[in-house]
């Protein structure tokens, strides 16, 4: 509950109280006032032109970097080709020289060895190219029989 009290200050002595700024209302504070409104004004001006020429810098940057992108790209593009290209003629150059082709002859003719040798008649076995013509068979009679 609240309590009521009645002011202790009379309603006419603050009405009666007169503020310094009165006097000061004439034509200094009117020309203050312009000035305030002009700065206004023109800082909101500034404003707008500066968020617009941002934006424009944004989007000039952004363009900007996408054609960089896009050369970097090709050029990368270009540069795996090449390089591709000379890895394979190098290849092909290594490959074609005595030295390898001996080597390739001594590491056919040992595997030769190692499958056609003695005792190694289980790899024969298996590597035997007969196989496939035997599964065609098989599976060609069971499809006959009904399996």
């Amino acid at each position: 509950m609240a309590i009521i009290a009645a002011p202790t200050v009379e309603p006419l002595a603050i009405a009666r109280h007169k503020s310094d700024l009165v006097p000061i209302r004439g034509p200094g504070l009117e020309f203050v006032l312009r000035c305030h409104s002009a700065v206004n004004a023109w800082s909101l001006l500034l404003a707008q032109w500066l968020i617009f020429a941002s934006c424009r810098g944004v989007s000039m940057t952004m363009s900007v970097a996408k054609i960089s992108i896009t050369q970097s790209a090709t050029l990368v593009g270009l540069i795996l080709h090449n390089t591709a290209i000379l890895a394979r003629y190098a290849a092909w150059r290594i490959w074609n020289t005595k030295r390898v082709k001996r080597w390739r002859r001594k590491i056919v003719f040992e595997f030769m060895v190692v499958v056609l040798g003695p005792g190694n008649l289980f790899i024969v076995l298996v590597m035997w190219p007969g196989w496939i013509l035997l599964g065609i068979v098989v599976w060609s009679v069971l499809g006959w029989v009904g399996w």
